[in-house]
């Protein structure tokens, strides 16, 4: 009743919250089951039912606001326990999760690894809520009464999450000590802290990537399917440059992609193209060269740049995506249909996948405007971060959009540039760096 009332008050929430998640054309009956994902009442392709999922998930972090100013309000004259926020249908909304040690990673780090939850709660959050097995709350109530009772509860199948976790870590660690390959390019580091930190990263997400399923890889936000592609294992060594011919190879993909995934399930009428080029039939030679740096491949001026000039621009190579799960469907398409045959292991080293997570970001073209995904399929997917106001990293050189004027996909020199010098760009003038979990990824 509170939240109908709320609601009342905003009406614009849910119309905004579905254009949010890109899902504004969607209309189908709907309900959801015992384990919270959302099953269509008639029979809806699974694009549509996907997008429907986006929906909720939008509606349900707004509710998440209003439920917080709801509770704050009782709090004042009630205990919380009396007010618990599941009486309204709810888990509490979303806190920092819960951290066993300093040893094992950040809160934030923790928060990634959501497992495919769908609604980003980390079962960590729902180990120290009593939610699973072992938890604060759940502790008293299995004094005295049958464990059995709470079975169900567990998602992994372990009556414990330290049981969960040291079989993850026991297996990773085989793996990682049986990955001959691996092994030695770790042994080549010269740097031990590099090492050290190498190790420890690729080790964490493998860690993620054990408690997950690929038959759910429709439902993974970015985190997990960043760790089931084992992209930091990928990303370990020095990577090699993709040749004119390979960028082919992925746009003449990408054609093929779109063509598949409009033959599954063409546009309605007045709906936006969930995917396509930025420009048709233009084409921009940079002036910018590969390179090799310390943090990975990168670009550098191929000449002296003035300032001001133009150094990238997006062209009929750059794409867009407008439905977070069809860039969800991409990579996978690159993973299953690329990986598989272009390179040596297949999919265990999901080299076209891992990059086209990598160098997509996520972009307003006008003020106000739709998210949209970006990636460039070209050597533009190089541009590295600087950023000024960090010692962490070096002095940016190259700017999003013109002096003054918003960012419109072409990047211009902030000062002159020596042939040879690293092109750097501050990311937060254009990427909405944190907005991944805002369209459901």
């Amino acid at each position: 009743h509170a939240m109908s009332v709320y609601l009342a008050r905003s009406p614009g929430l849910v119309g905004r919250a579905l254009r949010e998640a890109g899902a504004e054309g969607v209309a189908m009956s709907t309900s959801v089951d015992g384990n919270g994902a959302v099953v269509a009442e008639d029979d809806f392709e699974v694009a549509e039912l996907h997008q429907a999922e986006f929906a909720v998930e939008a509606v349900q972090r707004e509710l998440r606001v209003l439920l917080d100013a709801v509770l704050d309000g009782m709090e004042e004259d009630s205990d919380d326990d009396e007010y618990d926020s599941d009486a309204f249908g709810y888990d509490r909304p979303y806190r920092e999760p819960y951290v066993r040690d300093a040893a094992e990673g950040s809160a934030e780090e923790f928060r990634d690894a959501s497992y495919g939850d769908m609604y980003g709660v980390n079962p960590l959050q729902r180990y120290n809520d009593g939610k699973m097995p072992g938890g604060k709350q759940s502790q008293g109530r299995r004094d005295d009464e049958d464990e059995d009772e709470y079975e169900d509860e567990d998602m992994y199948g372990f009556d414990h999450l330290d049981e969960y976790y040291g079989e993850a870590e026991r297996e990773v660690d085989r793996e990682m000590h049986e990955d001959r390959p691996f092994v030695a390019m770790m042994n080549a580091y010269e740097d031990k802290e590099d090492l050290q930190q190498t190790w420890k990263e690729v080790r964490n997400e493998l860690i993620k990537r054990y408690g997950l399923e690929e038959r759910n890889w429709y439902r993974f936000r970015y985190w997990p399917m960043h760790a089931w592609l084992r992209c930091k294992r990928l990303n370990a060594h020095e990577r090699r440059f993709y040749t004119p011919e390979r960028w082919a190879v992925i746009r003449d993909f990408y054609h093929e992609f779109v063509a598949d995934d409009l033959a599954e399930r063409p546009l309605r009428e007045g709906e936006r193209p969930r995917t396509y080029q930025f420009t048709t039939g233009e084409s921009f030679d940079p002036p910018t060269v590969p390179i090799q740096t310390k943090y990975g491949r990168g670009l550098a001026a191929a000449r002296d740049i003035k300032e001001g000039e133009l150094v990238f621009k997006a062209t009929n190579n750059t794409i867009l995506f407008s439905h977070p799960h069809t860039w969800r469907k991409w990579i996978w398409a690159l993973y299953n249909e690329v990986d598989a045959v272009t390179a040596p292991g297949g999919r265990a080293f999901p080299e076209y996948a891992c990059d086209s997570m990598i160098w997509s970001w996520i972009q307003r073209l006008e003020l106000g405007g739709p998210r949209y995904i970006v990636l460039d399929l070209d050597n533009g997917s190089l541009l590295n971060e600087g950023r000024a106001d960090d010692p962490k990293f070096q002095d940016p050189n190259v700017r999003c959009g013109e002096e003054g004027g918003q960012c419109d996909m072409s990047y211009y020199a902030l000062r002159d540039i020596k042939e040879g010098d690293e092109l750097l760009c501050d990311y937060r003038t254009f990427a909405l760096i944190d907005d991944w979990g805002e369209i459901s990824l």
